[in-house]
């Protein structure tokens, strides 16, 4: 019954999956269709420009044509053709065949919802003039917003990020430094929760004689039944003495929100956070940082795909006037004026601009940034190895197989994971970590001082052990002592000629009887 129910359920949900993939396919599709057609009172020129903007390449594409360009090679899937692309700002008369060739790709997808809409699109190619293509480009521009919105969470990284700022400012614009004395305060906050883990691993380790124990009763039996068993009662012994395992995992948790969620939208994009601009700036200089110079924009290959810091690092006051001829934008002038209102920091460490993503490459001096992965994954092994010998309790010896490749695994998952997020941030973002986590082996050696962890010996686990069956033995005994039969009901002096003598001390037999006294008779 539990099977036929699981079964049900399974196949209930991949058909839930594939109905909501069709809604989106056929939304995606509708949506599609919707974009195509051409309305009653819409001109000839603005339904091409609508239906050309909904693929990027076009609309870049297209543009280019009408300054005299061709730049299909430039976004051509042979890397032979796309690194021969000889790019030009030069502005020439507008390429009709161009133009007509991005349009025979329109009409032959024949994405269209109605007949009337593909015929308007062909006679227009068919009919195609110089001034028509520069209409169609012009309207094709877009127009970045420079307003500034921020919801809650935007509020608090703008707040962090001008705290940064502020940082920045004080330290002659250096970003770096401003980063490492950001992580030093960062530690400071984190102490409270390093002194709660020192204090729940010297509990830990306290337990370890009792987990010994366990392992000790459990030992030379490796059926998963028992080995079940066996955790649940370490697990049990663990909440009943209120410490848990998994509590050191809460600093490096609190870290990777701190970096993840934090400090990485704040470094990737200080334009935005730090500097409290639109997101309309940042999309716009990027747009015209990365686009082909036969749309009037620089050309350039950025490590990261939004790498905002990576760009203000190269941008400067010369290569930024040309977004006022940018083909893409409408609005480049007040970009222009937005960006020179601004104080760009200092994103180089030791004349090494460390804003790129590091690179697997030996080109001077971006090799230099393959350090920072590198001494990252370093510093990570001797601080997992110095973590263990300080603050982690051995695990009892005589462990399963299973779990202690489990713990092998672990080990080396971070490490791993470290190295591929290394190779897709910022250098300036491994930087920090770096930074951090030698901050952190520094605070774990002064808390493994001021809170020792009690180690023990496997001779001193037996020694436990044994002094601990002699009290249970001495407890015992004492019980058996106290559980002698005793009489259920008082003596009679009819039932004794004489009466016994009672049971006296040493102190009591050395003390006379005073007249009319009776002795005092136990059961």
């Amino acid at each position: 019954m539990i099977k036929n129910r699981t079964r049900h359920s399974r196949i209930l949900s991949l058909l839930a999956l594939v109905l909501i993939f069709t809604i989106i396919v056929a939304t995606m599709t509708s949506c599609s269709k919707k974009h195509t057609e051409k309305a009653e009172n819409e001109s000839v020129e603005d339904y091409v420009a609508r239906i050309v903007s909904t693929n990027e390449q076009h609309r870049v594409r297209f543009i280019a044509a009408s300054r005299g360009h061709d730049i299909s090679s430039y976004y051509s899937s042979n890397k032979k053709e796309a690194a021969a692309f000889e790019d030009s700002d030069e502005i020439k008369d507008p390429n009709v065949g161009v133009a007509q060739s991005i349009l025979d790709e329109i009409i032959d997808a024949d994405n269209f919802k109605n007949e009337a809409s593909k015929t308007a699109l062909v006679d227009f190619r068919n009919n195609l003039t110089s001034e028509q293509i520069l209409t169609v480009a012009e309207k094709l521009k877009t127009t970045a917003n420079l307003e500034v919105s921020n919801g809650f969470f935007d509020k608090l990284l703008v707040g962090i990020g001008k705290a940064l700022g502020w940082l920045t400012g004080l330290v002659g614009n250096y970003y770096v430094i401003a980063i490492l004395i950001f992580a030093v305060v960062v530690e400071i906050l984190m102490l409270p929760v390093s002194i709660k883990q020192q204090k729940n691993s010297i509990g830990m380790a306290k337990l370890r004689p009792k987990m010994a124990k366990i392992e000790k009763k459990y030992a030379g039996r490796n059926d998963q039944a028992t080995l079940m068993k066996k955790r649940e009662e370490i697990m049990q012994l663990q909440q009943q003495e209120g410490y848990s395992a998994f509590s050191g995992c809460l600093p490096l948790i609190l870290q990777l929100i701190i970096v993840g969620f934090i400090l990485y939208p704040i470094i990737q994009n200080p334009l935005r956070y730090m500097l409290n601009t639109a997101d309309g700036l940042s999309s716009a200089l990027v747009s015209y940082a990365t686009s082909p110079k036969a749309v009037g924009g620089l050309g350039m290959t950025m490590s990261g795909r939004g790498n905002v810091i990576e760009l203000l690092s190269v941008l400067n006051s010369e290569n930024i006037k040309g977004i006022t001829d940018f083909a893409l934008l409408s609005n480049g002038d007040a970009c222009l004026s937005a960006f020179n209102g601004l104080t760009i920091p200092d994103f180089t460490m030791f004349t090494i601009n460390v804003a790129p993503v590091p690179k697997l490459t030996f080109a001077w001096p971006a090799v230099i940034l393959l350090l920072v992965p590198i001494l990252n994954i370093a510093v990570q092994v001797v601080s997992m190895k110095l973590n263990k010998k300080w603050a982690v309790t051995p695990q009892p010896a005589g462990g399963d197989a299973q779990t202690n490749a489990s713990m092998k695994i672990m080990e080396w998952i971070g490490p791993a994971m470290t190295l591929f997020i290394m190779f897709q941030v910022p250098a300036l973002i491994g930087i920090y970590w770096l930074f951090r986590s030698l901050l952190a082996i520094l605070k774990q050696y002064i808390l493994k001082v001021a809170m020792p962890v009690p180690q023990y010996t496997e001779e001193e686990l037996r020694e436990m052990e044994k002094a601990e069956k002699e009290i249970q033995k001495a407890q015992k005994e004492a019980a058996k002592a106290q559980n002698k039969h005793r009489s259920l009901h008082y003596i009679d002096d009819d039932d004794y000629e004489i009466l016994p003598d009672a049971p006296q001390s040493e102190e009591k037999k050395n003390t006379k009887l005073i007249d009319g006294e009776i002795p005092e008779i136990k059961d």
